[in-house]
């Protein structure tokens, strides 16, 4: 969500924003909720646009900076080179195979879970709203617990 504000990045401003992460995960989560409940209610949207619409609408949310950093893992994980050479990877802003077929993998999973739930009938559009919590509670919880891989970087600024 792009805050077109220069923010100072203390030590409090950062702890209140892992503090309001879950809560903009609960609105993104509400906005999808909303804009698939009215297909489903206004329209007869098939189960392939539906699921289509989640991702999608999600990768808008984050502006695809979740992708990014799946890419750039599935990158480094898969080069099988040692440690430092997988740090390397990771800053390394072009995109490789592995990537690529990471990031595909992970998009077809989300669309063939999301694609079954709507077909068997067992989505609901609470999970539209938790998950998008649950998991930013969980970023939080991991970023105070784990020790980050390199010193430098988003996470290890966090």
């Amino acid at each position: 969500m792009p805050v077109h504000k220069e923010l100072p990045l203390t030590r409090s401003t950062i702890t209140g924003m892992f503090a309001c992460l879950p809560w903009i995960g609960a609105l993104m989560g509400t906005t999808v909720a909303a804009v698939l409940y009215s297909l489903m209610q206004w329209t007869a949207s098939s189960e392939v646009m539906l699921a289509f619409t989640v991702i999608g609408l999600f990768a808008l949310w984050t502006g695809g900076l979740h992708l990014d950093g799946f890419i750039d893992m599935g990158d480094a994980y898969f080069s099988y080179r040692d440690r430092e050479k997988r740090l390397e990877i990771l800053d390394d802003p072009r995109v490789g195979a592995f990537g690529v077929l990471a990031v595909v993998f992970l998009l077809m999973g989300k669309f063939v879970i999301l694609h079954e739930l709507f077909v068997q009938q067992r989505f609901a559009l609470w999970m539209v709203l938790f998950v998008p919590f649950l998991t930013r509670v969980g970023m939080s919880f991991y970023f105070m617990s784990l020790h980050c891989s390199k010193e430098k970087g988003l996470a290890y600024f966090f």
